[in-house]
């Protein structure tokens, strides 16, 4: 594990630094040692963009631990005992939660995007690959995800060694848990092409305030997330915000975005 001192998204030293807590969960699985309870932290609130985010970030190898084997039987496990109503959470399984996480997608793909001009999408972190819109189902569907799960029939699954290059990418719920955002940011570049378009989704944060961190170590709105993505070569050419009822709390307010490489 590692600090940082500076904003992840404008760079600005000009922070507000708070007592914080890490989840126990969190510390476990990439450490591999129980804590017992969740561990004292620092976090952070940029005055220039409104970022909060977490001052302790996780290198290579602890990110690898918190995300290889996402949600499988020892994840699940050591998730159950810190959070035992975390087993109540039927998200990944209910389609009602897929249809209330396609209307901020599929909103700015119909005000948009020439579907007959998508012939490869890739949805970058997207699990099983069941996040693609049914209005790419003419594409050929890709999709890269830590976790190793085997992806839904006709969705095949994305190497990042391979040179291929993207019509539509999708980013959905990911930069708020990334050390580094700017990683994520350039390998996304890569897949693109001049004329791609790239669709984030992530919990909006109106007005974030610093407590404990979870999974989520990156707290964004569209004003920290904007100079975050202008400084890294996207432009917005759109976004939608909007929530919908969840046991999951970061879906009661989305951030929508689609964009465009500069």
């Amino acid at each position: 594990m590692y600090q940082i001192n500076h904003c992840l998204a404008c760079l600005s030293t000009d922070i507000e630094l708070h007592p914080a807590k890490l989840a126990r969960f969190l510390s476990w699985q990439t450490t591999g040692n129980d804590p017992g309870d969740d561990v004292p932290s620092i976090g952070m609130k940029c005055s220039h963009c409104s970022f909060v985010g977490s001052v302790d970030r996780f290198d290579q190898q602890e990110n690898a631990n918190l995300y290889t084997g996402y949600r499988g039987e020892e994840y699940t496990r050591i998730r159950n005992i810190c959070e035992p109503e975390y087993q109540n959470i039927s998200k990944f399984v209910d389609p009602m939660y897929r249809e209330n996480r396609q209307i901020g997608i599929q909103k700015l793909i119909k005000q948009h995007v020439d579907i007959s001009q998508i012939h490869q999408v890739l949805d970058y972190g997207g699990d099983n690959g069941s996040m693609i819109p049914d209005c790419f189902q003419s594409a050929q569907r890709y999709v890269f995800d830590l976790s190793g799960i085997e992806t839904l029939p006709d969705i095949k699954k994305y190497t990042p060694d391979t040179e291929k290059t993207f019509d539509f990418l999708i980013c959905g719920h990911l930069l708020e848990h990334e050390s580094d955002p700017e990683d994520l940011l350039a390998k996304l570049k890569k897949c693109a092409h001049s004329d791609s378009w790239i669709y984030f989704e992530l919990p909006n944060n109106p007005n974030p305030y610093v407590g404990r961190f979870h999974e989520h170590i990156n707290f964004f709105n569209i004003r920290s997330l904007r100079i975050l993505l202008e400084k890294n070569g996207f432009e917005i050419i759109d976004f939608y915000e909007y929530g919908f009822d969840s046991m999951i709390s970061c879906h009661k307010n989305n951030l929508c975005v689609l964009t465009k490489l500069v």
